[in-house]
């Protein structure tokens, strides 16, 4: 709040209408990035406060298809273009949507946020055996092997200017990680500097249900 109340203070004594209006792009922008720290700290704290993964099913194909459609408008305004694939069978585990969705969904925002103008960033659910796979790559600007054992505690960011760029809180994978925990699963993490990050969540506890193939012919046409 600190920076805002400067800026106000600045704003105050200004006359020159095109600083006026720099001033105030930024406080507006200050303001946001406060709130979404906010936002991001009660969904962390909601989630640490949930024992395990609840007695409901999922259907992954559909919860990576709502975070993507949930992100398309901000991967359009950043150049950043996001594809699905979702399983031909059915991909279907144990757990509690919300939270799913919250995981995945920061995942995807995070590759988007470290992505550059003109690149992809590519959303892969599949069934492999007695597991349900969900894979997000980007091609973005990678990360330093000395950071990936960090990545996920709270408040750490690698490119700390570009964070507050791009408006990162350095919550997201927290959220993740607790969210996939709940869960008892697994991420994996591959990073090349200049190449881009995939993520892969693997998750054990699948349920074989025959009606979620319904759902793919048309989770194929949304992709």
């Amino acid at each position: 709040m600190g920076a805002i109340g400067l800026l106000a203070e600045t704003l105050e004594g200004e006359n020159d209408q095109v600083v006026v209006e720099r001033l105030a792009s930024r406080i507006h922008t200050e303001a946001m990035r406060i709130a979404q720290i906010i936002e991001d700290l009660i969904e962390l704290s909601r989630i640490e406060s949930i024992d395990g993964a609840g007695s409901g099913t999922v259907d992954m194909n559909e919860v990576a298809a709502d975070a993507v459609e949930r992100l398309r408008a901000a991967a359009s305004q950043s150049g950043v273009e996001v594809e699905l694939h979702v399983s031909t069978t059915a991909a279907v585990i144990v757990g509690e949507r919300r939270q799913l969705l919250s995981a995945i969904g920061n995942l995807i925002d995070n590759a988007i946020k470290y992505s550059d103008s003109g690149t992809k960033v590519e959303v892969t659910v599949e069934r492999a055996d007695a597991e349900v796979l969900v894979r997000v790559a980007d091609h973005g600007i990678g990360i330093p092997t000395r950071d990936i054992d960090r990545i996920f505690e709270r408040f750490y960011r690698v490119d700390q200017a570009r964070s507050r760029k791009t408006g990162g809180t350095g919550l997201g994978l927290a959220i993740v990680r607790h969210a996939i925990a709940n869960h008892e699963a697994h991420i994996e993490v591959e990073s090349r500097l200049g190449e881009g990050s995939v993520f892969l969540l693997r998750f054990q506890s699948v349920v074989d249900d025959v009606r979620a193939d319904q759902t793919i012919s048309s989770l194929n046409e949304r992709a």
